[in-house]
């Protein structure tokens, strides 16, 4: 199948709609012909889109700061699109088009009858885990504790990310009804989803407290009050329901005896403040390659397993493991084809046949039981090609 130049663009500013600026700028450097005047202007705007990113990242810029830029990169990425001309293009664009992937077709096919959220791109199944919160979440709101530390722990494949994600935007949705900022959670300025970020690890014990109080420092506005008293004072004047923070765990150097008291001296900070705050919900990403197959876990990430749930055994009070992330059975990503748009068995069995046959071998392995067992990587991969194509 071939693509006009206007497909194309109407593709692109989609792209640019959706704040998918990866994917854009995958499909832009692809697409254009790198001796023409596009590519100069396509290869600095993104350079700007990447240091600005990693401005924010690092703390030298301001998230208004970068927010305004961002906005800027996205007034001329639009301006850039609508001025292509089919000399701007390589002579494979038409080949390689957005849409030309059959996941891409078979996601527009779809006749979606109901009004997709940011819930919708990460809502598939997790039905235990769903429960493993909802009971920790319930009985620590009747007891009163505001603060409360979830440890989700799961392989890679299983994207623990995207639950924690999907529990935050499940918090939105149940409070929306009652005011608009209920919820306090840190977000992509383009996109308004989620932001997974990096917990602040350093060599010392007292190099990651002094970390992870400048990253509390800049995200709360602390100016010269410390740490410590803004717990006190501070926090009873949020006027937010829920704090939430979402934030992934290295094990590429894991050191138990650090990370273990580390996040020991994290949870006690908070326990231990004697007065009136928003409920603050910690989640803690941690991914360990086959987490659902114990018997599979490197020797080396062992560790890894055993340090989180000594920590979460000796803090039940307010921390609990959710690790319950295994492979989806097919029949549930149909139910979630069911929920947005109903279509006919046939069409949810080639959806299902096409995504397996992107599968390595010992993903078709698990495929091929009676359950058809599918990492959730790929049906969250198939839910963003939805969400595009009919958010």
């Amino acid at each position: 199948m071939t693509y006009s130049l206007e497909q194309l663009k109407k593709s692109w500013i989609k792209y640019l709609e959706d704040g998918a600026f990866e994917q854009l700028f995958a499909a832009l450097g692809e697409h254009l012909n790198f001796e023409s005047d596009a590519h100069s202007v396509y290869t600095q705007l993104r350079s700007r889109h990447t240091t600005n990113h990693n401005s924010e990242m690092l703390g030298n810029l301001s998230t208004a700061d970068a927010l305004l830029e961002n906005n800027k990169i996205r007034t001329s990425l639009l301006d850039l699109i609508k001025k292509l001309t089919p000399a701007d293009l390589n002579n494979g664009s038409a080949s390689n088009a957005p849409g030309a992937d059959p996941l891409d077709a078979l996601a527009q096919q779809l006749e979606v009858h109901t009004s997709l959220s940011l819930l919708h791109l990460v809502n598939c199944d997790r039905r235990e885990a769903v429960r493993s919160f909802n009971r920790s979440y319930g009985r620590w709101q009747e007891a009163q504790r505001a603060f409360q530390f979830y440890y989700i722990l799961a392989c890679p494949t299983q994207e623990p990310e995207g639950f924690s994600a999907r529990i935050i935007y499940q918090l939105i949705h149940d409070n929306e009804e009652r005011h608009q900022h209920s919820l306090n959670y840190r977000r992509h300025p383009d996109t308004g989803r989620v932001r997974i970020e990096d917990l602040p690890v350093s060599f010392t014990l007292k190099n990651c407290q002094e970390a992870f109080k400048k990253y509390f420092a800049e995200r709360f506005g602390l100016g010269n009050t410390s740490f410590e008293e803004y717990l006190q004072t501070g926090l009873p004047r949020l006027q937010w329901e829920h704090v939430t923070t979402v934030m992934k765990i290295s094990t590429q150097a894991w050191d138990p005896e650090l990370i273990q008291n580390y996040l020991q001296w994290l949870m006690d900070c908070f326990v231990t403040i004697n007065t009136h705050a928003p409920n603050f919900l910690f989640f803690f990403v941690i991914s360990v390659k086959n987490a659902h197959h114990k018997e599979k876990v490197r020797r080396s990430d062992r560790e890894v397993l055993d340090t989180i749930g000594e920590l979460v055994t000796s803090n039940t009070e307010h921390a609990t493991l959710i690790n319950a992330l295994p492979p989806v059975e097919a029949a549930y990503f149909e139910d979630w084809l069911e929920d947005i748009c109903q279509p006919d068995q046939q069409l949810k069995n080639k959806i299902i046949d096409t995504i397996a046959q992107k599968l390595s071998p010992e993903e078709m392995e698990q495929f091929q039981t009676e359950d058809k067992l599918l990492n959730m990587e790929h049906l969250q991969d198939f839910q963003k090609r939805v969400y595009k194509f009919h958010s």
